[in-house]
């Protein structure tokens, strides 16, 4: 794993909504590799806010330290997640109804366990069982979750910022809908086809929020490529594409270059000398088989990024 790999799980783990005691453990067992019988017998009855503290240390002595990363960095990504620490117990356990429906016979058999506030807590106040090896496994089982959601938030991310640095801005937004939200083309040309580039991206966002659970600071990073592409004119943008291809590409570049040109021809030039970001999604429609244009937008991003 490359230290920007790395930076950028420990980024989404830390600014996870999963609960603060999730995040933690995984941070010990999956980042810092300590093993799930060790955290249960050492650190289960420590005060999760003396946890972070400890992450912080370990990081700088085994991990982040050795890097030469500061503790005011270390500090820095691991803030999200002492932000939680002064939350509620049953607020940060509400984010997600799934999380919620899990913890509800804890929160049940400890009535005032939900009034606390998070750093005050412990691990051992979230296993709901008493034998070491089953709160092993409930550390194993968090552990897996986190993984599973960065791995998941990573890949998203990656793929973002790729399409949004390489492909047409609407062609882009075309991918982060079907691709990464996995929305039908048909919902897609009838709920966000009306919508100028600019206020489609800040949707995406919002989207990509609600139904990845991708933090916003992440986000933004991601879009960043994109955002910035949305105050050129797709005329500009197209010219200094094809311009920085080679004369005889091959395989995806030439399938993409070609549909580049194709389209180009069929866009009205009031159109395509516009700031992208000025312009409609449906504006860019050649055909009247929309949806099968969303559909090849979003391979031609697809093409772009692996390019």
């Amino acid at each position: 794993m490359t230290l920007e790999e790395y930076d950028c799980l420990l980024r989404i783990v830390a600014s996870s909504e999963n609960p603060p005691h999730q995040i933690i453990a995984t941070l010990f067992a999956r980042f810092l590799e300590w093993d799930p019988n060790e955290i249960v017998s050492e650190l289960s009855a420590r005060p999760l806010s003396k946890l972070v503290d400890r992450i912080e240390d370990e990081f700088l002595a085994v991990g982040f330290g050795s890097l030469g990363f500061s503790r005011e960095y270390v500090e820095t990504r691991l803030q999200p997640l002492r932000d939680r620490l002064n939350e509620r117990v049953l607020t940060a356990l509400s984010r997600d109804k799934s999380t919620l429906g899990a913890y509800r016979e804890i929160l049940r058999r400890r009535p005032g366990l939900g009034a606390r506030i998070v750093g005050d807590t412990t691990l051992g106040d979230y296993y709901g069982c008493d034998e070491p090896a089953d709160r092993a496994d409930r550390v194993v089982k968090w552990r897996a979750a986190m993984q599973k959601h960065a791995i998941r938030t990573y890949v998203a991310l990656s793929a973002l910022g790729e399409v949004g640095a390489g492909a047409l801005p609407h062609w882009a937004l075309a991918a982060v809908y079907l691709r990464l939200l996995g929305w039908d083309p048909r919902r897609f040309v009838a709920e966000r086809s009306k919508y100028l580039l600019f206020d489609l991206v800040t949707l995406a966002r919002c989207d990509l929020m609600q139904e990845r659970r991708i933090p916003a600071a992440l986000l933004d990073d991601a879009l960043e490529a994109l955002t910035r592409r949305l105050d050129r004119s797709m005329d500009a943008l197209l010219e200094e594409e094809v311009a920085g291809l080679p004369p005889d590409p091959g395989g995806a570049e030439a399938e993409a270059r070609a549909t580049r040109m194709e389209e180009a021809l069929g866009v009205p030039a009031f159109v395509a000398q516009r700031p992208a970001g000025r312009t409609r999604m449906d504006e860019y429609f050649t055909s009247k088989d929309t949806e099968g244009q969303v559909i090849l937008w979003s391979w031609a991003a697809g093409a772009c990024a692996a390019s």
